[in-house]
This record gives C-alpha cells, sequence and structure tokens, in this order.
C-alpha cells in the first residue's frame, strides 16, 4: 500500500492518499432480502473511514484502486 500525507504549513494532517492493487468490491456476493444487492462503500470506505477516525475531523482520506483487474465480475443473466 502507497500512503501520501499531506500536511499544513502547521505540519498538522489536511489529507491522507491511499493506494493499494486490490479488488475493493469485497461484498460482491452480498444480496438483501428483495434478491437486490447492496450499495455502499465497501473496503475502500471502510479504509478511509478509518483514517479519518484516527486523525480527526480536519483530515479527509482518499482511496485510489491500483490495477487489480475489473472491480467485480459481471454476470450476464
Amino acid at each position: 500500500m502507497n500512503v501520501i500525507r499531506l500536511e499544513d504549513l502547521d505540519h498538522q494532517p489536511i489529507a491522507v492518499v491511499l493506494n493499494y492493487a486490490v479488488r475493493s468490491s469485497i461484498m460482491n456476493e452480498s444480496t438483501l432480502q428483495s434478491g437486490g444487492m447492496p450499495v455502499g462503500a465497501d473496503l475502500a470506505g471502510t479504509a478511509t473511514r478509518y483514517v479519518e477516525q484516527q486523525y480527526g475531523d480536519k483530515t479527509v482520506a482518499l482511496f485510489l484502486i491500483g490495477a487489480a483487474r475489473d472491480q467485480a465480475r459481471w454476470q450476464d443473466d
């Protein structure tokens, strides 16, 4: 995982950029009771939420997905 931390002039973090070559759709096999697929933040959302909680309200996190093939399988029914 590559990480870039951006700081203000007082060396306080303002942003963290995460880059990882991973298939981020780990919830792809999940289905709702109605049979539909849920929409959510998945792996990238969990990672950025964790980073933002560690650094506080003044820091934003951005997750960039590297070259890790298709993000989710396409099923032609």
